[in-house]
């Protein structure tokens, strides 16, 4: 699923493809929030069947037959709502089911709805990509749902492309290596390729005998260094794993990583080809007459007491040539490059594996986005005095390009990870998020931009506003930092995230148990939702002694500015049930607060109407008794209830009976006592299945994970005939239905308890409902905190490590990262001593005779390898410094179009002075290694054979047969004398 935003719903409605669906949207204010409107259009799916998944369904809710919106309330009610065009005061019911690709705080509706409160923009929603269809908008636009998936393939087609690079490197390397080896073959061969020149011998023929020589060279060099390559890499983790060190990579090379390997080194064996191609084409096209003079330019230089000789000019060379410089300076720009790249991977992903934080995590959970925790630690944490975060990872693509979101609050994300807001504010709502200054640059978002984001594993999305940028180390500042509140919406459910980071202070992980073992736990708090300003609210708390002697504890209840407490003395394993009451004064919202649970509780100057979810749909002419009470309880008599023309007023005992209308259609029903006044709606249809009114209430409504709720559930029947229904009770722990038979104007009633004392809840918000023939009657949702209990089995229900979250991830993906990059550095610098060997080999190779010379004259070897160190020195200093700037121009480059970075992490190019030093250093040391390398067989073969080399040899053959056959010459190319012969 492809979800894209337009803020202009003519466009989206331009750029829609004929399978997408196209949906209208509204921003508008209700009771002075920002809320969001969707309209729905009738012949929507309403269930993307491709794309659910087993534990959510991609459901499209319609819109509602018997409200203007359907939105999150517990029960039908009307509310105000300001749009661009107008405002409007529309009926509102719950939604009827959990699953929907949209947020449950947003509104549903039909397109006429969200026109007439004025369209602000359009969504897109593409189901099943159609690319016979993508003249009309790319594929690369919107963002994923599920998408985890195109996270890693898109991130992982980013490596490859920044893998494509060192392919690049690995052909130079391969063009110059096989280029100075057939060179020197070229120049052992000089007197030979001068006769079949001077004699008509066909150019070609000399250009298939070369190429293949190079061809087969390259080959053999391919499979030497992919043998040497596995061997190396599987040595290396095996010495890993005898020492302990955790590595994950399987260097098993499956068919897949075939298609990758096979093309790159088959274009390698192209380029040795090509190489040996242009070594022996100068041999080709310059005049037999001037091949000597060409190869032999540079004659050999007499020695004399050169060796005595301290002063001479610092770009005079003795050995080597400066045409060394070039492939040289080739070779050690790749090098310094790929080393370049590690300390930019180090740079950027080691504060990832810093020590002095840490991620407590499910225990065995094998990746942190598999790991499922309760957010209530994080509480206990903070009580103990460590700053801890707890966070949700959300893997997005968008516009084709992946990076990451976090679900956190941005303070406590701050806190652990030391980010600093630069620009803007921290957010203020759900639909507010802070980006990271790398991550807005790799995006190109501004302050005030709005960004749709995907659920990973499930398919839903949302949409945030940035209101803020932030800095922070590495790639923490690669992320945009999203509220909980709408990572719950695409992620988790509410109360449960991936992990919690912590600022590693302190030991109180390991040992939160002796701290709390034996104290009186909270395991349950019960309060009304309202209450009257001035009147007592009563809160009923459930306590638990949990150790093994007579316990005694103060409990404390807060609300605004009100505090009272309890003091409890309970025995070995005793349970008791404590009320304290509380009075508040001020109208308005408040938190009432007891230990570790929290709940929201409205102050009212006067008790507002509680209407029960009255039938949506009644039969003409039928009698329908209503019940009107307060919010508090309270039956409300002498209220007016009218339908229509019918008018009736309620008894001593809150109750109206009134008829329906004759004529179908939908009409207001209004209560109405003073200033009070509820307004619902209610469809008159001979089609009508008369239901019962149901009325759900849970007992504590906030409860701990070990504590057993009690649902108690009223059913009456309003209506003056008897019914008879299946009605099906709905709780987390199991679905109770059983058949029942309601009198006119009867009532019943059912309780039960849920849940398991020996088996922990996780904590969250669980509904419980009354169904009858698939219509929900009522529902109810009671909250599970983390109480004592669970807090105090924290070291055994959870496991802390060192390191942040994704560092865990990397570890999980990579194992030892480390070692994994410090085997690439290794590796580099073998690749870079094989072409500066062959550079260098080159260039020694056409000095022989200079070398032949010293070692005639009784220069011991290191008096030879004396000014070769030299001569690599003066080369080395130009070349390493180019190959620094090329090095760091091309990081730069990169960087400048987006291509230096990989999962949405922009790679740093700040390279340390650690590091370049270090490039510097090593590209030195391999310089002077390769040198030795190339000067050993020179060293050690006897003066004579060194000084006469095999071009007098090869003369001496061609001196002896001018009239050589065409054969015979081809042959002599082929396979020349060795040295030794006679």
């Amino acid at each position: 699923m492809d979800a894209t935003y337009y803020t202009s719903y003519s466009d989206a409605a331009t750029s829609a493809g004929n399978d997408d669906i196209l949906l209208p949207a509204a921003t508008v204010k209700q009771n002075g929030t920002t809320q969001y409107v969707i309209g729905i259009p009738k012949k929507t799916p309403r269930v993307l069947e491709n794309l659910s998944v087993s534990w959510r369904t991609a459901r499209i809710p319609p819109a509602p037959s018997n409200a203007s919106l359907k939105g999150p309330v517990a029960t039908q009610a009307h509310q105000k709502f300001k749009g661009a065009n107008s405002t409007q005061t529309l009926s509102v019911s719950p939604y009827s089911s959990s699953d929907s690709i949209f947020p449950q705080t947003w509104y549903i509706g039909d397109p006429s709805t969200v026109r007439s409160l004025g369209v602000t923009g359009g969504y897109i929603i593409e189901t099943s990509p159609d690319e016979s269809d993508s003249s009309t908008r790319s594929l690369d636009v919107g963002t994923v749902s599920p998408s985890v998936y195109q996270y890693f393939t898109v991130g992982m087609e980013e490596v490859l492309y920044l893998l494509g690079f060192a392919t690049i490197g690995g052909s130079i390397l391969t063009l110059i290596i096989v280029y100075n080896i057939t060179r020197m073959s070229v120049r052992d061969r000089l007197q030979a390729i001068e006769v079949i020149r001077s004699t008509g011998g066909n150019p070609r023929q000399i250009y298939t005998i070369f190429g293949v020589r190079a061809g087969l060279l390259t080959a053999t060099g391919i499979a030497l260094g992919y043998a040497l390559g596995v061997i190396l890499t599987r040595v290396v983790i095996n010495i890993a794993i005898s020492v302990g060190l955790p590595i994950s990579l399987d260097p098993t090379v499956t068919p897949q990583v075939l298609k990758i390997i096979l093309p790159s080194l088959f274009l390698l064996f192209l380029v040795g080809i090509g190489a040996g191609i242009l070594a022996v084409r100068p041999a080709i096209i310059t005049p037999p007459a001037r091949l000597q003079q060409a190869f032999n330019s540079i004659a050999d230089r007499e020695i004399g007491n050169g060796l005595k000789s301290d002063v001479v000019e610092f770009a005079d060379t003795t050995i080597l040539e400066w045409r060394a410089f070039l492939p040289a300076t080739t070779v050690l720009t790749i090098f310094v490059l790929i080393i370049i790249l590690v300390g930019a991977l180090v740079g950027t992903l080691a504060p990832l594996a810093a020590t002095e934080g840490g991620t407590v995590t499910e225990p065995n959970a094998e990746y942190p986005m598999a790991s499922r925790i309760d957010t209530g630690y994080a509480d206990l944490l903070r009580n103990q005095g460590v700053t801890a975060s707890p966070e949700i990872l959300i893997a997005q693509v968008r516009n084709g390009q992946p990076y990451l979101a976090r679900g956190a609050n941005y303070s406590s994300f701050a806190a652990v990870s030391n980010a600093t807001l630069t620009a803007g504010r921290t957010p203020n709502t759900k639909h507010e998020a802070v980006i990271g200054r790398d991550l807005a640059q790799t995006l190109n978002i501004n302050l005030g931009e709005r960004i749709t984001l995907g659920g990973a594993t499930s398919p839903a999305f949302t949409h945030v506003t940035v209101v803020g940028t932030f800095k922070a180390k590495g790639i923490q500042d690669d992320q945009l930092i999203v509220p909980l509140a709408s990572a719950h919406d695409l992620s988790t459910k509410p109360g449960i995230v991936h992990f919690i980071r912590t600022d590693g202070t302190g030991t109180q992980l390991t040992d939160s148990t002796q701290t709390r073992a034996n104290k009186i736990a909270i395991s349950g708090v019960s309060a009304p939702s309202s209450t009257v300003a001035g009147q007592p609210l009563s809160v009923n708390i459930s306590v638990q002694n949990l150790g093994q002697t007579r316990q005694t504890r103060e409990v404390i209840a807060s609300i605004g500015n009100t505090t009272r407490s309890r003091t409890v003395t309970l025995d070995q394993n005793e349970q008791r049930d404590v009320t304290i009451n509380l009075t508040v004064q001020n109208l308005g919202n408040h938190t009432l607060r007891v230990g570790t649970y929290s709940q929201q509780v409205t102050v009212y100057r006067r008790a507002p109407f509680a209407i029960p979810p009255l039938p949506e749909t009644a039969p003409p002419n039928a009698k329908m008794m209503i019940p009107v009470q307060t919010v508090n309880g309270d039956n409300v008599s002498a209220a007016t209830v009218q339908i229509d023309n019918h008018t009736n007023q309620t008894t001593q005992n809150g109750l109206a009976m009134v008829r329906m209308p004759d004529q179908e259609g939908v009409y207001n029903l209004t209560i109405q006592k003073g200033d009070r006044v509820n307004t619902s709606q209610i469809r008159v249809t001979a089609d009508a299945v008369p239901q019962p009114i149901a009325t759900v209430d849970v007992s504590p409504k906030t409860a701990g994970v070990f504590t057993q709720p009690t649902a108690s559930v009223t059913l009456v029947n309003p209506w003056d005939r008897t019914i008879t229904r299946e009605i099906a009770f709905v709780t987390p722990a199991k679905t109770i239905t059983q058949t029942i038979t309601l009198e006119p104007f009867g009532m019943a009633e059912q309780s039960m308890e849920f849940g398991d004392t020996t088996e922990k809840t996780m904590p969250g918000k669980y509904p419980v409902q009354v169904v009858s023939n698939g219509e929900q009657l009522s529902s109810v949702t009671y909250t599970v905190h983390g109480d004592d209990r669970l807090f105090s089995t924290l070291s055994h229900d959870t496991q802390y490590s060192r390191g942040s979250g994704l560092g865990q991830a990397i570890k999980g993906v990579f194992g030892n990262f480390d070692l994994l990059l410090l085997t690439m550095a290794v590796l580099a610098g073998m690749t870079a001593i094989g072409g500066t060997t062959a550079t260098f080999a080159q260039a020694v190779h056409a000095r022989r005779r200079t070398v032949g010379v010293y070692r005639a004259t009784g220069a011991t070897r290191w008096q030879v390898l004396r000014p070769l160190l030299a001569d690599v020195f003066r080369i080395s200093i130009p070349a390493i410094s180019i190959a620094l700037i090329a090095g760091l121009t091309t990081v730069r480059v990169l960087s400048h179009f987006g291509l230096f970075t990989i999962f949405g992490f922009r790679l740093s190019t700040q390279i340390p002075l650690s590091t370049i030093a270090l490039a510097v250093g090593s590209a030195l040391v391999l310089m002077c290694l390769s040198a030795i390398i190339a000067a050993v067989p020179y060293l050690y073969a006897p003066p004579a054979v060194v000084q006469k080399g095999n071009d007098s040899k090869t003369q001496t053959r061609i001196g002896e047969n001018k009239k050589m056959t065409s054969e015979s010459r081809y042959n002599s190319v082929r396979h020349p004398p060795k040295y030794g012969d006679d």
